[in-house]
């Protein structure tokens, strides 16, 4: 069986924009990632999907939705809430440097079960 994965990335939020860590933080679209989503809805209005899936999270769900909107190809998003991006715990609406004085020292096992 072949098939062909097409990922696409959310568009910015003002969380991304001023370094504050979302993980599970459901943050719209900034008018940039509103921008961003249009201009990668364009470019895919002539890919032909046989499934779309999101995570439930605005973020994701609104660039999901502009790409249907150019699209013609696929009528319905899935939305999985098990693709939602990791959890950061308490760190979620802090700044990055909080984030990183969490993870400080920890070695990779640790790190793959923190959050």
């Amino acid at each position: 069986m072949e098939f062909e994965l097409c990922l696409v990335r959310h568009g910015e939020t003002e969380a991304n924009r001023t370094h504050i860590i979302q993980g599970h933080l459901d943050v719209p679209l900034s008018q940039t990632g509103l921008e961003q989503a249009r201009l990668v809805a364009k470019h895919l209005a002539d890919t032909q999907f046989t499934l779309a899936i999101s995570s439930d999270l605005l973020r994701a769900l609104k660039t999901g939705e502009t790409i249907r909107d150019e699209n013609s190809s696929f009528k319905e998003i899935e939305v999985w809430k098990v693709a939602r991006e990791r959890s950061f715990g308490d760190c979620e609406g802090q700044g990055v440097d909080v984030m990183l004085g969490a993870v400080k020292g920890k070695n990779k096992e640790q790190l793959f079960a923190w959050g």
